[in-house]
């Protein structure tokens, strides 16, 4: 092999394992550790009002990589019909529901349940720029609340739901304010979960 073909193969090899590992950091998430997921999992067992916020969404792509919403009294009631034959708790069904580390299926969700594909447009934005350009784009961010208000109207609800699944993996979670007319984000690590408090979030 010629020097100039030994360097253009080396080049080449290097952006590919780059871009491989670009894609696996992309690709793993700890957006909730199990320590916390245990505090959820307990609430769960007792009867409603369980303390868990049903208004807490979690943001997945199933087995098509359509996205969905859930919460986490769904994702109980998953387990209890099918998944406990295949996860060994209710704690590990959630932990890796919520991680992205297992997608469900289509027959998971009702034919009501709303279902997309992620907004091309707002994935070459996020590919490119993160979720900071993201933010910046969509948002502005309140210091006296710290936390980002989505700013842009008119959004088609599939690029909203695609917002906010980018938020969600980089541990910001959504909140609605339907008084104000309002949605925004706010760090994981500003919410509160309190064992027999009655609402998860400290911005609600």
């Amino acid at each position: 092999m010629g020097m100039g073909k030994r360097k253009m193969f080396l080049q080449i090899l290097v952006l590919l394992l780059f871009c491989n590992c670009n894609s696996e950091k992309r690709n793993t998430y700890e957006i909730m550790s199990m320590t916390e997921i245990n505090l959820i999992t307990d609430l769960l067992q007792n009867k409603p009002p369980n303390g868990v916020n049903p208004a807490f969404r979690i943001y997945i792509l199933d087995e098509n990589k359509l996205l969905r919403c859930v919460n986490f009294n769904y994702l109980k009631a998953l387990y209890n019909i099918d998944y406990n034959l295949h996860q060994k708790s209710l704690n590990d069904f959630i932990f890796n529901v919520v991680n992205q580390n297992i997608k469900l299926e289509d027959n998971d969700f009702t034919n009501k349940m709303y279902g997309c594909e992620l907004d091309p447009k707002i994935c070459t934005l996020y590919n490119q720029y993160d979720i900071d350009g993201l933010q910046k784009k969509f948002c502005y961010f309140d210091i006296s609340k710290n936390k980002y208000i989505l700013k842009v109207p008119n959004l088609t609800q599939c690029q909203l739901e695609t917002i906010s699944y980018f938020n969600f993996i980089n541990k910001y979670f959504r909140i609605n304010n339907d008084a104000a007319n309002q949605i925004s984000f706010i760090r994981k690590d500003l919410y509160k979960f309190y064992p027999k408090g009655a609402d998860m979030c400290s911005g609600r």
